[in-house]
């Protein structure tokens, strides 16, 4: 029987060929497939065990910033490692890595030694590999699709991902209520194994791609780090979609996070199965915007359409902090979704085009550290809050604040109104 020879992921890939005959890229697709699928189920799982099981609410703020600060620390990193070593074995280590980590959770939790403190450290040490995960992943799109074809290739990653966070929650929900937490973090762990697979059986091992790059060997990591700090500093649309992007996450990203399981067990009185239900409106929302964003490949003004995005989904959230029915929820989740799918498939793209493809792992990485910077930081803020103040109330400051700095930043920035 003849081998079948699979297509190495760090070949360029020619301008003309079309997206769907790039098996290169649909192995991509696939194993971001399995992994963003086990990454819903396990932040699902998560929330809902620190919920349910161990009824600690307030404490649900911190649990996120345990899973977000080892990130913060180890992704820029991460980007100076991508762009000296082999991609795809980073990539593949630690997606076996997850895997293993979810298997030892396993005993702890069926001999009952799981409590938030152990479950802290398990996400700690969850977080910290995701790191290496988003910001090589994305460099390696690059590397698949010509400049032409960035944007249907972010919006076709941004539609798998949004499947998998359509179907996460209504997976996790069903394993939930008929099986146990045992079962949802063994089904996460095989789902791991299969992308680091799929990943792995995508690379030529023999390829000069796994040996350092030559020309990254007489330099240091903090030399690598400083060259891409110069990069970003000296574009000032990089530095405009970072600042965006900080404001973005101090503002909603926390209150979204922990606003949605908190309607749903404190305002709706409901059961995992209506968290599930919320999580999938949001999902289908942001299947929406990346599909949008796929079908028409829009070339023009698309820093304005992305800012005018940023400032509808504030909207969405100032509304949401009004609403005390679940079909009001649903749909307000459904449209904030929509412009956040709209605005997570053109901003990659726009980042990725003006990006030097040799500092490519380092740009990404320096733009996600700065902006995730602010996400530990929006859940403390949180679980402070909350002893204080509503989730509603939490929602509408957020929103009407987010509202006002994308207002100014359109006023204010010729380039953002002009720039196609």
């Amino acid at each position: 029987m003849s081998s079948v020879s699979l297509p190495s992921l760090s070949k360029k890939v020619l301008p003309s060929r079309p997206l769907f005959k790039n098996r290169a890229f649909i192995f991509l697709l696939t194993a971001g497939l399995f992994a963003n699928l086990a990454f819903s189920l396990y932040i699902i799982s998560e929330t809902w065990y620190v919920l349910n099981t161990l009824q600690q609410p307030k404490r649900l703020g911190t649990i996120l910033v345990f899973a977000t600060l080892p990130r913060l620390l180890l992704m820029t990193f991460a980007g100076v490692l991508g762009d000296r070593y082999s991609r795809q074995r980073i990539l593949t280590v630690t997606l076996f890595a997850r895997s293993l980590l979810l298997l030892g959770i396993l005993p702890v939790f069926y001999y009952n030694y799981l409590n938030f403190s152990v479950l802290c450290i398990f996400t700690v040490l969850f977080g910290a590999l995701d790191a290496f995960y988003w910001p090589i992943s994305q460099t390696l799109m690059t590397e698949l699709v010509s400049k032409e074809q960035l944007v249907r290739a972010n919006s076709l990653s941004m539609m798998i991902y949004n499947i998998t966070s359509l179907t996460g929650p209504i997976l996790a929900g069903i394993i939930l209520t008929f099986f146990s937490y045992g079962i949802i973090f063994l089904t996460t762990s095989i789902m791991l194994i299969f992308s680091a697979l799929i990943i792995y059986c995508s690379v030529q091992t023999k390829s000069a791609s796994h040996e350092p790059r030559k020309e990254r060997q007489d330099s240091s990591f903090l030399m690598d780090f400083k060259q891409g700090l110069t990069y970003v500093k000296s574009i000032p649309f990089l530095l405009i979609m970072m600042f965006a992007s900080i404001i973005i996450n101090l503002l909603i990203v926390g209150p979204l996070s922990i606003g949605i399981p908190f309607i749903a067990k404190q305002t709706l009185h409901g059961d995992v199965l209506s968290l599930s239900y919320m999580e999938t409106a949001f999902a289908v929302g942001l299947l929406g915007g990346a599909t949008l964003i796929s079908i028409t490949q829009l070339r023009r003004k698309r820093p304005l359409v992305q800012m005018s995005s940023i400032g509808c989904l504030a909207l969405c959230v100032l509304l949401l902090s009004q609403v005390h029915m679940l079909w009001q929820c649903l749909i307000l989740l459904s449209v904030a979704g929509i412009f956040l799918g709209i605005v997570n498939s053109l901003g990659p793209a726009l980042v990725q085009e003006q990006t030097d493809p040799i500092m490519m792992s380092r740009v990404q990485s320096i733009l996600a550290t700065g902006s995730m910077g602010f996400v530990p930081l929006s859940f403390a803020l949180m679980s402070v809050l909350l002893s204080s103040f509503s989730i509603h109330t939490i929602l509408l400051y957020s929103g009407a604040a987010l509202f006002i700095f994308i207002l100014c930043i359109c006023i204010s920035s010729q380039s953002i109104r002009t720039m196609n």
